[in-house]
């Protein structure tokens, strides 16, 4: 069964998802139309590796939330895997709470960073741009998977109690 804050936060997962699948079109399409014009024409595009890096920042950074709705993370399971599924969902949500601490952090920080480089007029060097509004996409893509452990956490203190979980 899924509430509208699982609902909301599935529709915001897909949305930077797509973003992501999109970034990494832009990234392949970038490359082979550097790849041409460095050795057919001998004319590279300026600043594709700058462009190459950014998109990635936003490729990784958007589909993160996406793959821990499907529980696509790494994780180590192999100690709990023989527990019983209380216990697998108590050290789930232990789990869930210590990541969304650690990203919470990490999404006040990247917010920190992005504004202090937005006050100091930061740019990417090659490409000539300001450099905080893909900052930003790490802020953004953190922040939804913080968003995301919170339904994780939700699910597994749900399914501790037998209860049929809001997602998956």
């Amino acid at each position: 069964m899924k509430n509208a804050y699982s609902k909301a936060v599935e529709i915001i997962n897909k949305s930077l998802c797509f973003l992501s699948a999109v970034m990494l079109m832009m990234l392949m399409l970038i490359g082979a139309i550097d790849v041409v014009a460095r050795y057919l024409l001998a004319s590279p595009i300026k600043g594709c590796l700058g462009m190459s890096e950014v998109l990635l920042v936003g490729v990784v950074f958007f589909a993160w939330p996406y793959t821990q709705s499907l529980d696509g993370n790494v994780k180590v399971e192999m100690f709990f895997i023989g527990f019983r599924p209380r216990i697998q969902s108590v050290v789930g949500a232990i789990r869930s709470l210590i990541a969304f601490g650690v990203f919470s952090v990490m999404a006040w920080q990247s917010v920190n960073k992005a504004l202090e480089s937005m006050e100091s007029m930061e740019i990417i060097d090659v490409l000539n741009i300001p450099a905080y509004p893909f900052q930003f996409f790490v802020t953004a893509g953190v922040s939804v998977l913080c968003l995301q452990l919170i339904v994780d956490f939700i699910n597994f203190l749900i399914a501790g109690k037998g209860g049929e979980a809001w997602s998956r």
